[in-house]
């Protein structure tokens, strides 16, 4: 496991906080982006994790569930302060423009969340080989509620031409004693389009008409 170092060699990156869509095919380069077997392929850091059932598209009218989410607790890192983190495997590899689109859907319950977070580790060579220049993040922006109380949550990040590959995390900050839960991670060079990919064998959040 890791913690969040400083960001190193900051010369190698740059963060860019506002959302910006990619443009091209997009593939997930975490290995279990939306926790169907358990919370393998995930490395929290210093805080408990389990699997649950609470699937972030699930449907309550509909009750069935297949899939299921990453829930963590979050420990006390200050007076009333509360943060967790967890690392995905899985890298990127990274060419043309190098920028990086992250996504999740989150859910928080026994405290306020103050500040989702995604994180890069970026590489000097493909595959996630060499020595990374450091770890790099920044808060996320967060969309409305969804049925289930969970969040949509995105950031972009755009890279400088020395870096070749990188590996994701994501994380939150907020009041101590918070728990969250996590699904439908993304890692990849452009947005995906479709919310709901059926995992939870729930059809709610589709139609056979179109909307207006």
């Amino acid at each position: 496991m890791r913690g969040l170092s400083k960001l190193g060699r900051l010369g190698a990156l740059v963060l860019v906080l506002s959302w910006s869509a990619g443009v091209g095919a997009a593939q997930n380069a975490f290995a279990n982006p939306d926790f169907d077997q358990g919370i393998g392929g995930w490395s929290p850091y210093a805080s408990a994790a389990w699997w649950s059932d609470l699937d972030a598209d699930a449907c309550e009218a509909e009750g069935v569930s297949s899939s299921g989410s990453y829930y963590a607790l979050s420990v006390t890192v200050g007076p009333n302060e509360g943060r967790m983190f967890l690392w995905g495997d899985g890298c990127l590899n990274l060419a043309g423009d190098r920028r990086v689109a992250m996504e999740a859907m989150m859910r928080g319950e026994n405290g306020l969340i103050t500040s989702p977070q995604f994180y890069l580790e970026p590489y000097p060579l493909p595959d996630c080989q060499g020595t990374p220049y450091g770890n790099v993040g920044g808060p996320a922006s967060i969309g409305p509620l969804l049925s289930g109380g969970y969040r949509k949550i995105r950031a972009s990040f755009a890279l400088s031409v020395f870096v070749f590959s990188v590996k994701g995390g994501m994380g939150a900050e907020g009041t101590q004693g918070f728990d969250v839960y996590w699904d439908r991670a993304y890692l990849g060079t452009s947005s995906p389009v479709f919310l709901d990919d059926f995992e939870a064998e729930s059809t709610c959040r589709w139609s056979a008409t179109a909307s207006p």
